[in-house]
């Protein structure tokens, strides 16, 4: 379920404009660790950050995410006190769906002796948190209402479903109801049963029927009556007189 509520160009929009307006690096990976945006800095930024961030920091965030349980809000401390690095988690039914990995260069820590280029990102503390407890909230409440969505197409789609089945069935009875009028009328049984065929195929909007005996004592079939649209379609001239055997569907239970 958690998959089919991930809308991939949704996160990358909110990714990007949310990195714009609070001056942090985001990046959006799934349960398995799979990235599913496109990360969130120039090539420049992202060689500074490599310089500071290392791969077994990525490595040991995510180990942390998998282990906690209910913190939402997972942080990773740095050999550099003005860099934070968080893992923001959104769960689906107590599982993690996705984790938005946040970067950001804390102005108010840097010292004089830290080289920060000046074309890196800064914030606040305080900003950063806000940041991305709203982050948080905000991916929860897209998830709900892309579950909402979700569920309102799938009881559409039930309910188109019941439609149809209603018309098929109200069809059915339609066909039913001219077949026993018919029956009750003085007609020959002949004139009645090609009536009753023709009727049956118009209303199910089927080309061709037949009204079929069994005939036990020689258990072979016998066509009473038949009604086709086009002459090559009959099958009487090929099945009368045959074995039950041919008709596979020929079991004594109705079939629609």
């Amino acid at each position: 379920m958690s998959k089919s509520l991930i809308d991939t160009e949704l996160l990358e929009k909110l990714e990007r404009h949310f990195s714009k307006a609070n001056n942090v690096y985001l990046g959006c990976f799934d349960r398995e660790r799979n990235m599913l945006t496109t990360g969130q800095g120039t090539d420049e930024e992202t060689e500074f950050f490599k310089d500071i961030i290392s791969r077994e920091d990525g490595e040991r965030l995510f180990a942390e995410v998998e282990m906690t349980q209910v913190e939402a809000i997972v942080e990773k401390e740095l050999a550099k006190p003005y860099i934070k690095l968080c893992g923001v988690i959104n769960r689906i039914n107590g599982s993690i769906a996705l984790v938005w990995v946040a970067v950001a260069v804390i102005q108010e820590k840097i010292t004089d002796g830290d080289e920060v280029p000046e074309y890196i990102l800064r914030t606040t503390e305080e900003q950063f948190y806000r940041s991305i407890a709203f982050l948080e909230t905000l991916t929860k409440q897209i998830f709900r209402m892309k579950e909402h969505e979700i569920s309102a197409k799938e009881a559409m789609r039930q309910a188109i479903e019941a439609e149809e089945r209603y018309k098929d069935q109200l069809c059915r009875s339609e066909a039913m109801a001219r077949v026993v009028r018919l029956i009750e009328m003085e007609d020959s049984f002949e004139t009645v049963c090609e009536h009753a065929v023709r009727e049956v195929c118009d209303i199910l909007q089927v080309g061709g029927g037949a009204i079929i005996h069994y005939n036990e004592a020689s258990n072979s079939i016998e066509f009473l009556s038949e009604y086709c649209q086009e002459k090559n379609w009959s099958l009487k001239n090929r099945l009368q007189g045959k074995g039950v055997s041919v008709l596979p569907f020929f079991d004594g239970k109705p079939y629609m």
